[in-house]
């Protein structure tokens, strides 16, 4: 790791700034200004934990993408990031694409098709982040997605999946040799390696 620095840090400058309960609520039972900065600030110290038990940390990498952003909960910690590492963000939601390349300008947000692909080529990012998309989408739209973040995430590079259990993926596409065991990173939360022709599993329980 080159930087045992935490990279969630920009959070001040937005302290006053959230879409709403009734953007966020019906999905992540969010209720307030607090609960929505927090969601974001948790959601990312578990993927740094995740990536320390690869070896890795957020300022290791050259582009990130937090695929289906919504408002940017994870992105607006990221600021001082943004200075050395490209960010991106992907939502299937214009509206709240659009409030989030609105409020974050150091991050490239773009709204995205209801169906892969997206508009970047492949192996374009060393680091995807995929937070909550699994969660709520259904296993046939799970699996096309993955595979399209299969094909953006670059050989050697990472990509970090929320899902409730890998047992859900086609065995073609994810080959888990191990799930993350720690009690800094959640039972759901999952880290790939990209390899040549697929994505598998580098963390040791």
């Amino acid at each position: 790791m080159r930087n045992s620095v935490s990279a969630v840090t920009e959070w001040r400058r937005f302290s006053n700034d959230w879409p709403g309960v009734e953007a966020l609520s019906p999905l992540n039972g969010i209720t307030d200004r607090h609960a929505y900065h927090e969601f974001g600030r948790r959601s990312l110290q578990e993927v740094e934990a995740a990536l320390k038990l690869a070896g890795r940390d957020l300022w290791s990498f050259t582009s990130i993408l937090d695929f289906a952003c919504g408002y940017g909960a994870m992105l607006m910690w990221l600021g001082e990031l943004s200075k050395t590492t490209p960010l991106h963000g992907l939502d299937m939601d214009a509206a709240a694409a659009r409030w989030a390349q609105h409020r974050i300008p150091y991050a490239t947000i773009s709204p995205m098709p209801k169906h892969p692909p997206v508009d970047y080529a492949t192996d374009f990012f060393d680091l995807v982040i995929c937070n909550s998309f699994c969660m709520h989408s259904d296993g046939s739209t799970v699996t096309r997605w993955l595979g399209e973040l299969q094909r953006l995430t670059r050989p050697q590079g990472m990509l970090a999946v929320r899902m409730e259990s890998s047992q859900s993926l086609s065995a073609d596409l994810l080959s888990l040799r191990a799930t993350l065991r720690c009690d800094s990173v959640p039972s759901d939360l999952f880290v790939f390696e990209r390899v040549a022709g697929e994505v598998s599993a580098s963390i040791d329980s």
